[in-house]
C-alpha cells in the first residue's frame, strides 16, 4: 500500500514509526527498514510513544524516552539496512 503512495506522489512521505498512547500506541521499529526500501524519500516519524497523547509538553522523562526511541530507531536501520542515508539538513530530498 505504501509502495502505491510513493508511485502516486513525488513528495517525500511522513511515515510514523510510532504513536502515542491514545493513538493506539503501536512501535514499528521493525517495519521502518521496509518502509524506507518501498517509499523512499520518507521522513521517519518517532519518538511519540512515548507520550501519553498529542499536543502534550513532555516531562524531562518523556523526553528522554523520547530520544532513545529516536536511537533504536536509527540503529535499527543501521543494522538492517545499512545503505539508506539520512538527507542532510535544509537540503532538498532526492527523488
Amino acid at each position: 500500500m505504501i509502495a502505491a503512495l510513493r508511485q502516486a506522489v513525488e513528495i517525500p512521505l511522513d511515515v510514523h514509526v510510532d504513536n502515542t498512547k491514545t493513538s493506539g500506541g503501536f512501535i514499528r521499529t521493525y517495519e521502518a527498514p521496509d518502509f524506507v526500501r518501498v517509499a523512499s524519500p520518507v521522513h521517519l516519524k518517532t519518538g511519540s510513544s512515548a507520550l501519553a497523547g498529542h499536543s502534550t509538553r513532555a516531562t524531562p522523562q518523556q523526553t528522554e524516552d523520547m530520544l532513545r526511541q529516536m536511537e533504536i530507531t536509527a540503529e535499527f536501520m543501521a543494522r538492517h539496512h545499512p545503505r539508506a542515508r539520512q538527507s542532510q539538513p535544509g537540503k532538498p530530498t532526492a527523488g
